[in-house]
């Protein structure tokens, strides 16, 4: 039984440090690629274009979402969801000019549907402001 006993605290201390040392690997990968983009290494130019570009993107999100603050990884699936579309190579002007192009078709489709739609009789009952029941009432009579 100690036998078994220091044989199972062998294997109990080798997968510990197995897990500890796979956590240290992960942790150090995980804050070493945070450090390596040094933002004191961009030229002013490129810094000031980095932060345009960000606040436009962060105003563009907090209007389509309706989030007050939009996360890295909100414009991050944006951007797959387009890449999965278009492909990586894309150029955005071919996808800024095929989503005008689906845009434009949807809105005619849209107007081409609100004229199909039969229009409803209105009843004068029904009308509550004073000019508007007079228009219907000279259409009905």
């Amino acid at each position: 039984m100690s036998v078994l006993m220091m044989i199972s605290l062998i294997l109990f201390g080798l997968i510990l440090g197995l897990l500890v040392a796979l956590l240290v690997y992960f942790l150090d990968r995980r804050w070493s690629r945070q450090l390596t983009f040094n933002w004191r290494c961009m030229p002013p130019e490129q810094l000031r274009r980095t932060l345009q570009i960000l606040q436009h993107l962060q105003v563009l999100m907090v209007m389509q979402s309706g989030k007050p603050d939009p996360a890295l990884i909100d414009v991050r699936y944006l951007l797959r969801q387009t890449e999965r579309h278009f492909g990586a190579a894309a150029s955005l002007e071919d996808v800024i000019q095929a989503l005008v192009g689906y845009d434009l078709m949807l809105q005619r489709e849209a107007r081409l549907a609100r004229r199909m739609r039969p229009v409803q009789a209105v009843d004068a009952e029904q009308v509550t402001s004073a000019p508007a029941a007079a228009i219907v009432s000279q259409v009905a009579g």
